[in-house]
C-alpha cells in the first residue's frame, strides 16, 4: 500500500497561519502612512518640566494599551499608532492624575497633548476632550492642508449616483476643483491625472491613468482623507491630491448595520434628446443597492473580526434588436 506525507514547509506554514488567526493581532497590517501619533511635554504649574512623568494611552475600541516616561525634558512620544479614539492618562508621584477621555488620532495625524499636573497627590482630575474633525485648513503639528471625514459624514454625503464612488469627495477638500478627463478632481492646480489613491496605506492606483483602481463602498470606510499641498515624503507619488482611504474593523463590541440606497428617474422630466427621438417620457431606470455590515471581537481585547457585502441591482429601459 502506498503511503504519502505532507511536506513540512507546508506543515510550518500552515501552523503559522493557524496561529495569527486564533491569537493574532485584530488591527490589520497597514503601512505606516495610515497610522497617527501622540506627543506633547508635561509640565508642573511652574512651568517647569516633569521628568519620567508615566503616560498611558488605551484604545477605546479594542481596550490595548501603551505606556511611556517621559524625557529628560519632559517630552514623550507614541509613534504608529492605530486611528481612532484614545483615553490618555498622565500620573507622577507627588501630582494629581490626569485623565484625558475621547481623544481622537486620525490617519497620519500628529496629536499634541501639552499637560499641566497640579501637585499634591490622591485627587485624580478628569477632563472630558474632543477634537473635532478639521473642516479645512492647516493641521495643528504639521503644515498640511487637508480634509478628513469619518464613517457618519461619508454616508450622510450624496456621492456619485451610478457607482457611489467616495473619490469624488476628494472635492470637498480645499485648493480642489472639478477639471477635464480621468478623475476630474485637479488639486493644487494640478492635471487630473496627478492624484494618488491609497486604501489602508497600500497603492490603488490604475496602472494605465491615475484613477482608483479598486472601488470601495462608503459603508466599508472608518475614515476618508485628501491632502493637497505641503504633505510628507511618504506620499511622494504624485503632486496632486493624495486620497486616503482606511477602511473599518471590529471592537469589543458587536455592532452591525443595513442599508439600501435607492434611485430611480420616474420624477426626471423628458430630456431634449429624448424628446428628439420620440419619447414620451423619461425611459425606465431604476436601482436598488443594498447591503450589511457585522463587526466584533472572537476574542475579547485580542481578536477582532469586520465584515461587509454589497448587491447592486439595475432594472432599465432596454432596445432589442
Amino acid at each position: 500500500m502506498a503511503s504519502s506525507s505532507i511536506h513540512p514547509f507546508w506543515l510550518a506554514s500552515f501552523a503559522f497561519a493557524l496561529a495569527v488567526l486564533v491569537g493574532g493581532h485584530s488591527q490589520p497590517l497597514s503601512a505606516q502612512l495610515t497610522r497617527g501619533v501622540i506627543s506633547g511635554t508635561v509640565t508642573d504649574p511652574s512651568g517647569g518640566v516633569i521628568v519620567k512623568a508615566q503616560v498611558k494611552i488605551r484604545n477605546r475600541d479594542t481596550n490595548q494599551e501603551r505606556e511611556i516616561a517621559t524625557n529628560q525634558v519632559g517630552v514623550y512620544r507614541f509613534p504608529a499608532i492605530e486611528p481612532g479614539f484614545y483615553a490618555v492618562e498622565f500620573s507622577s508621584p507627588g501630582f494629581q492624575n490626569k485623565n484625558l477621555d475621547n481623544v481622537r488620532v486620525g490617519p497620519a495625524e500628529e496629536v499634541v497633548l501639552n499637560e499641566t499636573l497640579e501637585i499634591t497627590g490622591g485627587a485624580v482630575a478628569i477632563e472630558v476632550r474632543e477634537t473635532l474633525l478639521p473642516v479645512t485648513g492647516l493641521a495643528k503639528a504639521t503644515p498640511t492642508i487637508e480634509r478628513s471625514l469619518e464613517t457618519n459624514s461619508i454616508q450622510g454625503i450624496p456621492v456619485t449616483a451610478a457607482t457611489r464612488d467616495p473619490t469624488a469627495l476628494a472635492l470637498l477638500a480645499p485648493t480642489a476643483i472639478r477639471g477635464p478627463g480621468f478623475t476630474e478632481i485637479s488639486a493644487n492646480g494640478q492635471r487630473t491625472r496627478q492624484n494618488n489613491f491609497l486604501i489602508d496605506g497600500t497603492d490603488n492606483n490604475d496602472l494605465l491613468g491615475t484613477v482608483a483602481s479598486a472601488r470601495i463602498i462608503p459603508e466599508a470606510i472608518a475614515e476618508f482623507q485628501v491632502q493637497t499641498s505641503a504633505y510628507s515624503a511618504e506620499y511622494g507619488r504624485n503632486t496632486g491630491a493624495q486620497v486616503s482611504i482606511l477602511t473599518r474593523s471590529g471592537g469589543n463590541a458587536l455592532h452591525g448595520e443595513i442599508w439600501e440606497y435607492y434611485r430611480a428617474n420616474w420624477l426626471e422630466p423628458v430630456s431634449l434628446l429624448n424628446k428628439r427621438a420620440g419619447f414620451a417620457k423619461a425611459p425606465r431606470f431604476v436601482q436598488h443597492q443594498v447591503g450589511g455590515s457585522l463587526g466584533g471581537a472572537l476574542r475579547k481585547d485580542r481578536t477582532f473580526f469586520f465584515g461587509l457585502l454589497e448587491a447592486n441591482r439595475r432594472r432599465k429601459f432596454s432596445i432589442s434588436a
